[in-house]
Order: C-alpha cells, then structure tokens, then sequence
C-alpha cells in the first residue's frame, strides 16, 4: 500500500491550505486526536486538489545538546517536494525517522506562512511558500535500568546503561550492559561445582550505536532497532560445567546494519577459549582449547502482533542465515533458521471473555562445511521455560542418555497456548489462566545423514503440558505457572 494513502488514517492534523488567511497551524504530531469532522473534510479536499506549495526553510526549537545539521537531515525531502501532499507525506516520514533515533521524547512539526515566520527579509513570499517549525524534547543524556528474573532454571540479572549525544550531537548513544545468572548450575550433586561463585555466567558489552543514513518508511508496521548501524565489543564468561560440562569465554567485536523496516545484516568476530569441568568426554576434550570465528548473518524480520509480551492477535515471523568462516577463522558452517508465532481470539467467545490462542513453530539446522565437525558450543539446545517447559535447563538431550548435555545439529519445537481471564477475577485484566502444550527435540547428524537424523528426531519427540497463571506487567510479563 503506498503510504501517501494512510495519511488521513494516521490523526494527523492537516494545515489549511497556503491561501489561508491563518498565519499559524496546528502541528503535525502521530498521537494527535482525530480532528472534528469538518476539520477532516477540509483536510480531504486539500489531499485531493494537493495545491503547489514549496517549503522555504526548517527551523528548530528546543535543542539542547543536538547538532541542528543532524536534525536537518531528517528533512531534506520535504524541502525538496513541490507539492502540499508530498510535503506532507515527507514531514510525517521525517518525524518517523527521528523519533527511531532513541535521543527525543517527542518531536513536533507545525507549518507557518512566510509572512509570520522570523524568517529573513530575502526569503520568498507568498502564498507557495511555508516555513516548517520542528520543536523537540530530548531525553535525558544518560539512562539505565536494572532488572531481576527468577525461574525454576536459576536467578538471572542484568544491568544496562546508556549515554545519548554527547560526543558530536548527532545521535550517538554509548551503550554498557551487565548480565549475571546461575542457571541451574545449584543443582549439581557434583561437590567440585561449587568452588565457582554464586553468579556462574557473566557477560558485560559496550558498545556505540550511530545513524547512518535512513530507512525506508512503511506505515502500520511497529519500528523496529533504532539505529541503522551498531557495533559492540562483548566479554562473557559461560559457565555450562552443569549440564554440559564446559565454561566458555569469549572476547568479540558484533556490528549490525539494518537494511530497512525488516532486513538486517551482522557481521561478528569472535575469540573463543573452551575449559572442560571433570571426567569430560573423549569429544568434549577434542573440543576444548581456543577456536577463531567470524561470521555473516542475514536476518528478515516481519512482526504485526498487536503487542510483543502478550499479544492477543497478528503473526510474526523471522528468517535467518549464518555463513561462519567465510571471513576467516577455524570454524565454518552454515546455520539457516525459521520462527512463527500466530495468536488469534477464538471467535465463538464473547469479547466480556476473550480467549486468546497462541501457536508458535521454530527450527534450524547446523550444516558444517568441508567435513568440519559441529561443535557443542555451537549447536541447539532445548530445555527450560523460554524453549520447552517442564525440562530443565539444557535438558533435552539427543541419543542414549549422558551426563554431558551434547546439544544438536538440528532442532524444531512447537508450543499452543490458551490464554483466558479467571471466571471470577474478570476485573483484574493483568491476571489471565494460561493452559499449554509444548513439544519439540533435536538431533545430532553424523556425516551427510540429515534424513535419518530428522527421522529420529521426529520418533523420540519430547513433549509436555500444564497449566498456569499469567501476570501482565507493564513492559513485562511475569509468568507463575
């Protein structure tokens, strides 16, 4: 659908025409309220006759530690239509824009005559020329948050700050973050585990985010990272001596270039140092040692769910494809991966008692090149409550039964949700019944055997199913199940 015909489906508020004896409009906004009925059939005859109108110069009020030659690039097309509707098809993709940066708590566009703007005496006047005010309020130049979570896998941390324009006023933001957790490593009956602290796993990445150019704009579709560019250095020490009896360091450099509202590509490379823990495996020991990666990522991302947390209609799906080594390094495969989430209201419900459904599907497969062996560090594991509940962390193990999870080469697990307000708690709108339904596996391939790997992963599927609470918390949502 081509965007200039969501113009009036969007609440903007359109100016009068340029003839218009007003001297001032109201402003051009995305949570403005739709405007009276009058003001909307005005604004329908003018998108229909789309009078000549050129903008004369854009002015910006508000700046605080912004370069205005960063803002202004925001709005160059609009400076360059010669048309009303164009100009505001422009200004409402320049506002889209800008907001993505992560630097403005709200921006603001209003249209003014020539003749009552400040600007200079040299300007062109008259009826086909407007000025275009831009007034913004930036964020704070710092932020940070830090959060708790708690499963039966073990508790988990993190800590996250940020550092927005200072360094050249053109959108930079300086990123830091902390993540502790011990995920499931109390457990082990193992006495040598508990030499290592309370927090096993730790990961610190800072990094610096920039916008390089813009993206395209597609309207009713949610943004999604907004920077086009990233790039970050990461630090992190794995401990999975519990239940894949290894700890992993890694030291790496990660950049990500957004193509667009869906295509993304990353490139990382990556220094990986594996120790074994005690009585290792004949192929963990050949694993451990240090190992180079450097990698490719393609990633297609297209979410029209309602909300992310808990939706309650729309699809989502995502495409993605790995190519390691074709940068260098030691290790070489190629990863492709699909995901798919669906939720819909059941339509013989009434609306006082929604139910939701929820069906969500993903699979991969690691395909090492020239003969290479997979590694366990790179391959999929199941187990836990973000993949299939009622399994422990890393639990779902291919083959005959080991101490040391292996992972696999190839994966796929589903899951279907119902989610449905207490028959006698129907005022609390945070608090939902959740029934559900998990199954998947993974399989290890040996040689070129993926027929008969999947096979066996497809007979030997692991499944479970229970019953829950679902807490809805603003930007979060907590699970008791």
């Amino acid at each position: 659908m081509d965007y200039r015909e969501d113009i009036e489906q969007d609440g903007l508020i359109m100016p009068p025409p340029p003839s218009s004896s007003s001297s001032s409009h109201p402003p051009l906004r995305q949570d403005t309220p739709p405007p009276p009925p009058g003001v909307q059939s005005q604004m329908h005859n003018l998108i229909e006759s789309n009078p000549p109108l050129r903008v004369n110069a854009v002015h910006f009020v508000g700046l605080q530690s912004s370069d205005p030659s960063f803002l202004s690039k925001f709005f160059e097309k609009a400076k360059k239509e010669t048309k009303y509707k164009d100009i505001l098809v422009s200004l409402q993709e320049g506002v889209f824009h800008l907001q993505n940066t992560g630097i403005y708590k709200a921006v603001e566009v209003t249209l003014k005559d020539v003749a009552s703007s400040s600007s200079s005496s040299s300007s062109p006047s008259g009826a086909g020329y407007c000025d275009v005010v831009v007034e913004v309020k930036e964020k704070k130049w710092w932020g940070g948050a830090i959060s708790a979570y708690a499963s039966s896998d073990g508790p988990e941390g993190y800590i996250n700050g940020m550092i927005r324009n200072i360094i050249r006023g053109k959108g930079e933001i300086i990123t830091a973050s902390l993540s502790l957790s011990n995920l499931d490593s109390s457990s082990s009956s193992s006495p040598s585990l508990h030499r290592y602290p309370i927090f096993h796993n730790a990961a610190v990445q800072i990094g610096m985010r920039v916008p390089l150019f813009l993206p395209t704009y597609v309207p009713n579709v949610r943004p999604g990272s907004p920077h086009l560019f990233c790039s970050d250095v990461t630090r992190s020490v794995i401990n999975n001596l519990n239940p894949s009896n290894y700890i992993l360091r890694t030291i790496g450099l990660k950049s990500n270039m957004n193509l667009g509202p869906h295509h993304s590509v990353c490139v990382e490379g990556v220094f990986r140092s594996t120790s074994v823990g005690p009585s290792p495996s004949h192929s963990l020991v050949q694993e451990a040692g240090d190992s180079m990666k450097t990698s490719l990522k393609y990633i297609y991302e297209d979410d029209k769910r309602d909300d992310t947390s808990i939706p309650t209609r729309g699809l989502a799906w995502r495409l993605s494809s790995e190519f390691a080594g074709i940068l260098g390094g030691d290790v070489r495969y190629i990863r492709p991966e699909a995901s798919l989430s669906y939720s819909v209201g059941l339509p013989f419900f009434s609306s006082s008692f929604p139910i939701i459904f929820h069906y969500n599907l993903k699979g991969g497969i690691l395909m090492p090149i020239a003969g290479d062996r997979s590694r366990m560090i790179d391959r999929y594991f199941l187990g836990g409550l973000s993949s299939i509940r009622g399994f422990r962390h890393r639990g779902v193990n291919p083959g005959p039964h080991s101490r040391e999870t292996q992972g696999g080469d190839m994966y796929y697990m589903t899951s279907t949700h119902l989610t449905f307000p207490l028959p006698f708690l129907r005022s609390l709108d945070y608090l939902r019944g959740h029934l559900f339904f998990n199954a998947g596996n993974l399989s290890l391939v040996r040689g070129e055997q993926y027929k008969e790997a999947a096979k066996e992963m497809r007979d030997t599927a692991r499944s479970s199913f229970g019953f829950g609470f679902l807490v809805k918390i603003p930007q979060l949502p907590g699970r008791v199940e």
